[in-house]
Formats: structure tokens, C-alpha cells, sequence
């Protein structure tokens, strides 16, 4: 079977290098796939390359203040992004500080929690979840016949948008 090109390319940012097999296996289908497990190696130019972030919460254990939420912000990220936690209750079971910040991004598509993942069939729905939320954000009409994906990109021309 031939190698398709991807289309559509993700950047994942997550500091736990182990979770990176999840990752690719989850994205992997619909999108190519670029991990960073380094926070020195995030730029905002290599975030805008692509078409979706998918950024774990927590992006460092020794600095608290190191969130997704301090990158979009510094950054003026505007990508579809995909917002990853294994921490959204707290220990009083009442929703962390992090879940409450999370109306004010309208570009947060969706909001995961890493326990979620690796359960039976879950990763699969997850990436189709995923990739249904990043069409709809991009007005992206998508019709699956053979494995073969077309896609319609509905824009109106009277208010700047692509033919």
C-alpha cells in the first residue's frame, strides 16, 4: 500500500517523552505528527507551521508557572489546539484552576484527559473526535468514501475568505 502524504500537520508539546508512542498513534491517521518533548525547542514559529497544537497542561515539574496556557498567551497562539491533563479534578474533587481558564480560548477544541487514553478502542475515538472538532473549526466539510477524504472548504469571498 503506498504512503499517503498527510495533509494536515500537528505539533504535539508535551515534557513526559513516554507518552509519545500515545501520541502518534492517536494522531498519526489524520495528521503528521512533530513532538516536542524540550521546552527550549518551542518557537512560535514552529507552532505556526501547523495546523493543530495538542499541548499537555503541564508543561514543566519544577516550573509551576510553565503552562499551555503561559505558551498561547506569550505566544498569541490562535491554532486549533487540543489541551491535554491527567490533573483537571483536584484532590478535593472539585475541577482544577487549569479547566476553569479553559472558555476564555476560543481555539481550544478540546480538552482531554491522559487517562482517557489507551483503553479499549479509546485512542481510536479520540483521534476521530479530534479531527471532527478540527474540521469544524476550520469549516471543513469532510466526506470518508475508501478511505479516501474529501474536503470541501466553505468560505465566503465577500468577507476575505479563500475560493
Amino acid at each position: 500500500m503506498p504512503i499517503k502524504k498527510k495533509i494536515f500537520k500537528a505539533i504535539v508539546i508535551d515534557d513526559e517523552s513516554v507518552r509519545n508512542k500515545t501520541y502518534i498513534e492517536v494522531l498519526e491517521n489524520k495528521f503528521e505528527v512533530e513532538i516536542l518533548n524540550e521546552i527550549f525547542d518551542i518557537s512560535r514559529d514552529k507552532i505556526m507551521k501547523c495546523d493543530l497544537l495538542v499541548i499537555d497542561i503541564c508543561l514543566s515539574k519544577n516550573v509551576e508557572s510553565l503552562t499551555a496556557f503561559k505558551i498561547m498567551d506569550d505566544y498569541n497562539l490562535t491554532l486549533p489546539t487540543v489541551i491535554v491533563s491527567s490533573e483537571w479534578i483536584n484532590e478535593k474533587g472539585e475541577p482544577n484552576d487549569f479547566i476553569l481558564q479553559v472558555p476564555k480560548y476560543k481555539n481550544i477544541i478540546k480538552v482531554i484527559s491522559w487517562n482517557d487514553f489507551n483503553k479499549e478502542d479509546a485512542n481510536s475515538k479520540i483521534s476521530e473526535e479530534i479531527f471532527y472538532e478540527f474540521c469544524k473549526i476550520k469549516n471543513f466539510a469532510m466526506s470518508k468514501n475508501k478511505d479516501i477524504y474529501r474536503i470541501l472548504h466553505i468560505s465566503d469571498l465577500q468577507f476575505g475568505g479563500n475560493a
